[in-house]
Parts: structure tokens; C-alpha cells; sequence
């Protein structure tokens, strides 16, 4: 007969990933109902224009966007202007993630394993999350996102490949 190890043993980040949940669905349920149904103003239509046609967009052309976004646009949602809307919602909540287990992983480095870490870390996701201009920028087709979510993803990874084993 297999014994096998207590719940808590199997699943030690039960909090961890219940905080990732609502990390997700709050904001989400707060940009959903705002967000833009179609075009908006500055380089919205052009990045709506340029998702859907892949074309390149002005200088610099955001090609990894414009990519992703194409994905996007086969969704059997609403509008293409929605779509990639849509788009910007979704890596804002992903942006939120990664910078909530960016914030957890420093405070693990800096004072270890807790609980109190795993609450502390919500702060600043939702600082970010409710502050103004993030919050457009989740609304309307806008590279921010993207760019910002792309940063707290790779942040973390280069700077704990470069740190000496003997840290940890």
C-alpha cells in the first residue's frame, strides 16, 4: 500500500495560488465593465487596424503585439476593436500576477517563507491594478501591457541567474 504525504505537503502554495486567482478576477471584474467596446482615441485604431491586417504599426512596429493579438482576433467574442481590447484586459491581469510573485519572491529572499508575505505581496499588484494610468491602459488597445508584463517576467529571471548560489 502507497502512503502518500499530508494535503498540505502535496500543495504548500494553496495561498500562493488563491492569491493569483484574485489577483485576476478582481481587477478583471473592474476592467471588464470598462473597458472599451470599440475604437478609442491616439493609436488605438492603429494597433486595431494593424492586429487585424498584421500590418506594422508605426515606428518602432511592435511586431510580438501585433502577433499575439492576431491570436486574439479568431476569439468568437464581439468586435475585432473588442478583441484586442480584450487583449490588453487579459496581460494587464497577467502583469498583475507577475508582479505579485516578483514581490513574493523578494520578500521570501529578504525575510523567508510566511504568510505574511503572501498578503503582503497583494499590495503593490493592487496599487498598480486600481491606479489610473495602468487602468487605461488595460481599457484600450495599447502596447503597455504587453511591455509591462514583459519586464515582470523577465526581471526576476535575469537577476536570480545572476545571483550567487550561496543567497539562497
Amino acid at each position: 500500500m502507497i502512503r502518500r504525504p499530508p494535503r498540505s505537503t502535496l500543495f504548500p502554495y494553496t495561498t500562493l495560488f488563491r492569491s493569483n486567482f484574485f489577483l485576476i478576477l478582481f481587477p478583471a471584474g473592474f476592467y471588464l465593465s470598462t473597458l472599451a467596446p470599440s475604437l478609442d482615441y491616439r493609436d488605438s485604431p492603429e494597433f486595431i487596424n494593424t492586429a487585424f491586417s498584421l500590418g506594422i504599426s508605426h515606428p518602432a512596429g511592435f511586431p510580438t503585439y501585433n502577433l499575439l493579438v492576431k491570436a486574439f482576433t479568431f476569439l468568437p467574442l464581439g468586435s475585432i476593436a473588442f478583441k484586442v481590447n480584450l487583449f490588453s484586459l487579459v496581460f494587464a491581469c497577467l502583469t498583475l500576477v507577475f508582479l505579485y510573485l516578483s514581490t513574493n519572491l523578494f520578500l521570501e529572499i529578504l525575510f523567508g517563507p510566511g504568510k505574511s508575505r503572501i498578503i503582503a505581496g497583494l499590495f503593490p499588484a493592487l496599487l498598480l491594478a486600481f491606479s489610473q494610468p495602468f487602468w487605461y491602459h488595460a481599457l484600450v488597445a495599447e502596447v503597455y501591457t504587453l511591455q509591462i508584463g514583459r519586464a515582470h517576467v523577465w526581471t526576476p529571471v535575469t537577476s536570480l541567474s545572476r545571483m550567487p548560489s550561496s543567497a539562497w
